[in-house]
């Protein structure tokens, strides 16, 4: 399921520590969202999967311009960049969508 798969690369990037915390800030959802997914065994909305790619991005581009970046985690930006390739290519493969 992509709910879990993109919050565990945030986890691994440290980017995250809870489910709460993923629905909140990158799905701009409630904090259950991700739980609720997770527990019904659904996956996320396409709406959803804009909202969390957009925040990815921008995280994306908050590192690259970042002075400090070096002492970043090394997963910080593999691991964005993993989410970023997994859901475009869904919202692709499913939506015809290409950002």
């Amino acid at each position: 399921m992509l709910v879990k798969q993109i919050y565990e690369l945030l986890e691994q990037a440290e980017l995250v520590e809870t489910l709460e915390e993923y629905s909140t800030q990158w799905l701009n959802k409630h904090k259950t969202t991700a739980s609720y997914l997770i527990h019904k065994n659904k996956d996320l909305s396409i709406n959803v999967k804009l909202n969390c790619l957009n925040n990815i991005k921008n995280k994306i581009q908050k590192a690259n311009t970042s002075p400090t970046f070096n002492t970043i985690n090394p997963h910080y930006l593999i691991n964005l960049q993993k989410a970023e390739d997994i859901l475009t290519a869904d919202l692709k493969e499913k939506f015809s969508i290409s950002l």
